[in-house]
């Protein structure tokens, strides 16, 4: 029993570090190629950067879901000598957009979409691949995608000493979450960012210090992170979230894990 609960654990951990690489490179491939300008997320991973077929379904819901746009994650195949990409399509949460699997039939531009309304196998031949997302661009140019985010509460930050107080009390419950309990998600406003209080650690873990308030973002890209600091001056954003306790040297310290954010207002002096 031993042997097979650790063989079970040294499975999800190479399948946990495999997942992470390719969220890697497909964030990377998402900001220079600028695919969030599309209504259609589309990755399309060549032979050398191909994603186990068993992730591309768990990494689409985690984009679709970040990005709030309809997610397909695209492997390079071969069909006798034509190039197909092949992979897992995935609807997204709060938009207009109900039914994923047949906005992709309705465009009569693909060879397969087989599984549910929001969550299917897709095969697209190349040469219909700029058309499909033209087509889908074309029939969807009205609809707003910014993210929207039903929060709990919205937690001005002016007031430092109170938030850290209010942050542990709220992460003190975090047994309570889970069985048809969701975890709560807060707004948290008027945090000052400067180019002395953020940091960027191993792993592209980004950090926002604030006194012993910490919010932490994990794989933030190098670039992100270059636009997001200030060089001179201050900014305020807002960043939406949800509340935990960091231990650290026998001491509890209060740490938001950031689910997005939003530049309010950019200072460029500060006196």
């Amino acid at each position: 029993m031993e042997q097979a609960v650790r063989t079970c654990t040294n499975v999800k951990n190479r399948q946990t570090k495999s997942r992470d690489n390719i969220q890697d490179i497909i964030e990377q491939i998402i900001q220079r190629d600028k695919l969030l300008n599309h209504v259609l997320l589309a990755i399309k991973l060549p032979k050398e950067k191909a994603a186990d077929k068993n992730l591309t379904g768990l990494v689409a819901t985690q984009l679709a879901n970040k990005y709030g746009h309809p997610t397909v994650i695209l492997n390079e195949t071969n069909h006798n000598g034509e190039i197909w990409w092949e992979g897992s399509m995935r609807g997204a949460p709060n938009i207009p957009i109900t039914d994923t699997r047949q906005m992709f039939l309705d465009t009569d531009l693909i060879e397969y979409c087989e599984g549910h309304a929001n969550a299917a196998g897709i095969g697209i031949k190349e040469e219909l691949f700029d058309l499909l997302i033209d087509n889908i661009d074309n029939q969807y140019k009205d609809i707003d995608f910014t993210p929207k985010y039903l929060v709990d509460d919205i937690i001005d930050c002016t007031n430092l000493q109170q938030v850290e107080q209010n942050v542990l009390d709220i992460a003190s419950y975090k047994d309570y979450w889970g069985e048809g309990i969701r975890e709560p998600l807060f707004a948290f406003n008027k945090i000052k960012i400067t180019k002395d209080n953020c940091q960027m650690m191993k792993s592209n873990t980004f950090k926002i210090t604030c006194g012993d308030l910490s919010f932490i973002k994990f794989r933030m890209p190098d670039e992100e992170f270059e636009l997001l600091i200030p060089e001179i001056g201050y900014k305020y954003i807002t960043i939406i979230g949800t509340c935990h306790i960091n231990d650290w040297g026998g001491n509890q310290y209060p740490q938001v894990m950031i689910e997005d954010y939003q530049i309010d207002k950019v200072f460029k002096y500060d006196f």
